[in-house]
């Protein structure tokens, strides 16, 4: 099998638009700087995505050197410097059922997205000590976490399966539809990630915990934030769908494997398969 990286994407503010990158460092907890920023609600700290407001789709972000994060939407423009974890105020924000301190990003921000998006927010940061664990029945050690994403560190799709879904399809779909980190291509068969167990690439050793459950976000147009209606969600769940949670599937949802160095993935790396 010849399989090699063709796409890498990080998404530093959860639930806004990608950015695409030639390289990214690997990390505990995911590719660097995907989805280390995300909104919450003022009130509750309970997560915002684009499931609840598409219009995020069209909130460019950027991250320099530093850290520094630049947030755009039309001419609307915020910069959010880097500040270390110890001067910021932490506060409880919730995602998927879990609760934990995330930092505040002060006040310039929270204002910028409350006016954006019209109801009050805040934008926060995964601290360094942040301990969100993936679900137990996946993990392969304690210690395998997250940070905002919705369940585990690294999304990876294929093109291939893409392909055949748009086969499918009464009108195809790009691949920003599945907001993936890891996009890879190659001569292998649609649908052969489901059985990749351990992935490397490069220095890089993944593990595949399980297949990706897609969700409405699939139906939203990633340039433009609007809704198309019920695909691909729909074509996929006459084929792709799981036989005992009846979720729809597409991609695998994989862990790195722990490594003292931090090493690094670049499009065009080889993918075997262990």
């Amino acid at each position: 099998m010849e399989a090699i990286v063709s796409g890498l994407f990080v998404y530093p503010i959860k639930g806004c638009r990608a950015i695409a990158v030639e390289s990214a460092p690997v990390e505990a907890r995911g590719l660097r700087n995907d989805r280390r920023w995300m909104l919450v609600h003022a009130e509750t700290g309970g997560f915002l995505s684009q499931r609840s407001h598409s219009e995020m789709a069209r909130i460019h972000v950027t991250v320099t050197e530093g850290d520094t994060l630049g947030v755009v939407f039309g001419r609307e423009l915020v910069v959010v410097p880097f500040v270390p974890d110890a001067e910021l105020e932490r506060i409880t924000a919730t995602i998927w059922g879990f609760t934990g301190d995330a930092l505040d990003c002060g006040e310039e921000a929270a204002s910028f997205f409350t006016d954006l998006l019209r109801l009050p927010l805040r934008l926060v940061r995964v601290p360094d000590d942040f301990a969100r664990r993936v679900s137990p029945r996946f993990a392969r050690t304690p210690t395998d976490g997250t940070g905002f994403a919705d369940g585990f560190p690294v999304l990876l799709t294929t093109e291939p399966s893409l392909s055949d879904l748009n086969t499918r399809l009464p009108v195809p779909v790009p691949m920003n539809r599945f907001r993936p980190n890891v996009v890879v291509s190659g001569d292998f068969a649609p649908w052969a990630e489901g059985g990749w167990e351990t992935l490397r690439i490069g220095n890089v050793v993944l593990h595949h915990m399980k297949p990706c459950e897609r969700c409405g976000v699939t139906t939203i147009e990633q340039e433009t934030g609007a809704h198309t209606g019920a695909e691909p969600l729909a074509t996929l769940a006459t084929f792709r769908r799981d036989a005992v949670s009846g979720k729809v599937l597409f991609g695998a949802n994989l862990t790195p494997e722990p490594c003292e160095i931090c090493p690094v993935i670049r499009v065009g790396d080889a993918l075997t398969v262990a």
